[in-house]
This record gives C-alpha cells, sequence and structure tokens, in this order.
C-alpha cells in the first residue's frame, strides 16, 4: 500500500516570522525538528537586532549590557531530550516540553551534551566508498571462472560468499579494513594460481 504524505508548504521568511517574531527571524541558518507535541527551532548564529538593554529616562543609572546578560545566563534553564538527542536552553519562567523524556539539567551537563552531540553531528554518515578492492571484487565475482572457483552459480553468490569469507557486509569495506583486504588478496591470490592450473 503506497504512502499517504501531505506536504504543506509556507514562506520560510513569513513562517519564521509567524514563529518567532519579525525581530527574531535573522540567523546564519535554522535548525527545525518536532520533540514531542512541540516544533523546536534554533536559530544558528542570530543576528541582534535590539539590543539587550534598552536604555530608558527614568533617572536611575543604566544597566549595563553586560549585566544585563549576566543576568540573563544566570536565569537560564537548561534541557535535555534523550531520545531526540537535543538540549537547550529557556528563560527561568519557560518550562520543557511536556512529553514525559525532557530533563532539566545543570549548566555543566548542558555543555557537555551539547559537545557530544556537535560533535555526532559532524562525523561522516555517508558509508565509505570502495577502492581498487571493491572494484576488483566486482569483477572478479561478475566473472564465471570466479564464480567455479568459490563453487556457487551466480555474481550475486560470489559476492556473498567473498563478503563472508572477509568478514564485511559491503565490499567497499575491502579498502577500509586491513583484514578484510589481506583475506581478499589472499582469495585473489588462489584465484590466480587455480587459473593456472594449480591446485589450491
Amino acid at each position: 500500500m503506497p504512502e499517504i504524505v501531505y506536504r504543506h508548504s509556507f514562506p520560510f521568511r513569513e513562517a519564521m516570522a509567524a514563529l518567532l517574531g519579525d525581530d527574531q527571524i535573522d540567523a546564519d541558518s535554522y535548525e527545525i525538528r518536532v520533540i514531542g507535541s512541540a516544533v523546536v527551532v534554533d536559530l544558528v548564529n542570530p543576528k541582534q537586532t535590539e539590543p539587550i538593554a534598552k536604555v530608558e529616562d527614568t533617572g536611575e543609572a543604566p544597566v549595563s549590557t553586560e549585566t544585563k546578560l549576566v543576568e540573563d545566563l544566570a536565569s537560564m534553564r537548561f534541557w535535555h531530550h534523550p531520545e531526540s538527542c537535543s538540549v537547550w536552553r529557556s528563560a527561568d519562567n519557560e518550562e520543557g516540553i511536556g512529553d514525559g523524556m525532557t530533563v532539566e539539567v545543570d549548566e555543566e551537563t548542558f555543555l557537555r551534551l551539547e559537545a557530544e552531540y556537535a560533535a555526532a553531528a559532524t562525523e561522516p554518515t555517508q558509508p565509505p566508498k570502495g577502492g581498487a578492492r571493491a572494484k576488483k571484487a566486482g569483477m572478479l565475482c561478475a566473472e564465471k571462472g570466479f564464480q567455479t572457483f568459490m563453487d556457487v552459480a551466480t555474481a550475486d553468490e560470489a559476492a556473498a560468499e567473498v563478503r563472508s569469507a572477509c568478514g564485511i557486509t559491503s565490499r567497499a569495506m575491502l579498502d577500509h579494513d586491513d583484514a578484510a583486504g589481506k583475506k581478499f588478496d589472499e582469495i585473489n591470490r588462489r584465484y590466480g594460481l587455480w587459473t593456472q592450473g594449480y591446485d589450491v
């Protein structure tokens, strides 16, 4: 049964302005996700559009931007959502997402988790690409002689035998796993001798 998807498209700036307000939408980039029943929008390197402290003519000494920033940081609360591997901070009077999974953490834990999640996000997620050995294995598996040598009937069966003998799940790993590469080299060497008539 086909999957049914309803897609709704909104102009980006209008959607961000509706969610965050016109004065909060300038940033280098945005990360938007759903956690539980909440839409979470992270502004990466937001552009400050208003000064943090507004000077009003009250007759009192104005609060410096630095003092206001320290006060704001002191009233921050830190949240962790383990299921989605995300952390965020909020003002003291704001609650975390009420899905039962969000937990409040201290600032030290927040900073550690933030660094761990950032490092994990930069790790390559694409599988490694094959090189010379993977290419050679692909060509050998397609040869009828190699299939006979491996005692199989098809190229797919030969490929499965090579992966099994080398202890890998992907032919590309022949170029990234030294032990698997050496096992393949030995199979290839023995096949070369077999084609010359040697009993291997």
